[in-house]
């Protein structure tokens, strides 16, 4: 609740917005049982469950919520859960802002000094909290030399607005796909491929969209779509939702990879 189209009509919101992984596991196979319940022609359907980064909580604990509890017969999933998969998943406390820190490390997109600084003063759980604020300022440092890349794809072209320079359009993912347009007849797609325009074998064009996250926002903030999914049409849907508190206990201390 409070994430997407999702909200709390009650006068004061926090209770409903406060969170921790086991809440979010009974609120997920609610509405995957009602979504079944609503729709029972895909009821016999094999069910998988997919997510990413911090779904490497979720899934799992959804997982185990579901073959401890919502398994068989007795509720719409029919015993029909085989599985789930996750990317880049966020299981221990190393593997989410660490990891990421060190990728950009690795990467050379932050600096040595600043590198070396926020390891000897803030890698520890005892030093970062008694450098909070250092550690905060070194972080936020750190994201600006990384400002404009997608941390989630450092090796791919980037997102850039339509207007900026025309220098910058060429490499906005629109531009791609009139390049690849306009060029498909007369390169190769082994070319094509090379300049990021098109897949080896020409079946994506383009093959990597650095705008794709765009598109998913912009087209669920129409009001035709609002319309069309029975949502409230005042709400922005967002890829983050930041009204909501979740359980810092499990966001940074608990470690999910015995329930895989």
């Amino acid at each position: 609740c409070g994430v997407g189209f999702s909200y709390s009509s009650a006068e004061d919101t926090k209770e409903d917005y406060t969170y921790d992984d086991d809440q979010a596991a009974e609120d997920f196979f609610s509405v995957i049982e009602g979504w079944l319940e609503r729709f029972p022609d895909y009821a016999k359907n094999d069910l998988y469950l997919t997510s990413e980064s911090y779904g490497g909580h979720y899934l799992p604990t959804l997982a185990k919520y579901i073959v401890d509890y919502g398994a068989g017969g007795n509720t719409a999933l029919n015993g029909n859960f085989r599985g789930f998969m996750v990317g880049n998943p966020a299981t221990d406390k190393y593997s989410t802002t660490p990891a990421m820190i060190d990728t950009w490390y690795g990467h050379q997109l932050v600096s040595k000094p600043l590198y070396d600084t926020y390891q000897a003063k803030c890698s520890d759980p005892k030093d970062e909290a008694k450098n909070a604020q250092d550690c905060e300022m070194m972080m936020l440092k750190m994201f600006e030399q990384v400002d404009g890349l997608n941390s989630y794809a450092l090796d791919y072209g980037v997102c850039v607005d339509d207007d900026s320079s025309s220098k910058k359009k060429a490499r906005s993912a629109q531009a791609k796909k009139l390049l690849h347009h306009n060029l498909k007849t007369g390169f190769s797609d082994s070319t094509l491929s090379k300049l990021g325009l098109a897949s080896i074998d020409g079946s994506q064009q383009p093959a990597y969209d650095a705008c794709i996250d765009n598109y998913i926002i912009d087209y669920l903030n129409r009001d035709d779509v609002k319309k069309a999914l029975n949502v409230k049409s005042d709400i922005t849907w967002s890829e983050c939702a930041y009204n909501v508190h979740y359980s810092v206990t499990d966001k940074m201390l608990k470690n999910s990879a015995p329930y895989y």
